[in-house]
């Protein structure tokens, strides 16, 4: 993205003789204009456009995306995988879709307009409940291990 320096810099070469207070309204809406087009392509929703302007006059006049939809609300009849069956030794079963991983990334959790925390209150897990198979758990702790005796096993040798 261009930086507000550079943003400004290109106003004042586009209209050199205004005023301050015009140059400023120039920057704010072309600053608005860039944010909301990166929020698009970023796939933000209206909610986080808005707050990504913090404030802008130019956004709150007129230039507001449209409302975003509200969010869908999930309760347990909508789980399809019971949460106490979802988390096995080899995969762990998303209770809303019922789509099965290794581990359960934010990332899909929030293609059900959900945070992981929303997800864990809605399922009946503990915060600190681990999104992940057994199996891949053990691997990565193991991995950890291996990595610090290797460590360990260096700074000896040094």
């Amino acid at each position: 993205m261009i930086s507000d320096a550079e943003l400004l810099k290109l106003v004042m070469d586009r209209y050199p003789e205004q005023q301050a207070q015009f140059l400023i309204e120039q920057f704010t809406f072309m600053k608005a204009g860039l944010i909301q087009a990166n929020n698009k392509l970023a796939g933000l929703d209206a909610e986080g456009l808005a707050e990504s302007m913090c404030g802008s006059e130019e956004f709150q006049k007129g230039e507001q995306a449209e409302p975003a939809a509200p969010k869908k609300k999930y309760t347990k009849r909508n789980l399809v995988v019971k949460p106490e069956e979802a988390i096995s030794e080899q995969e762990i079963a998303c209770c809303i879709c019922g789509k099965t991983f290794q581990n359960l990334t934010a990332k899909h959790i929030q293609s059900h307009d959900l945070t992981v925390e929303e997800y864990k209150k809605l399922c009946g897990y503990a915060p600190d409940q681990k999104l992940i198979s057994a199996k891949l758990l053990n691997k990565l702790q193991a991995n950890v291990l291996k990595a610090q005796q290797a460590r360990e096993k260096k700074q000896k040798a040094d």
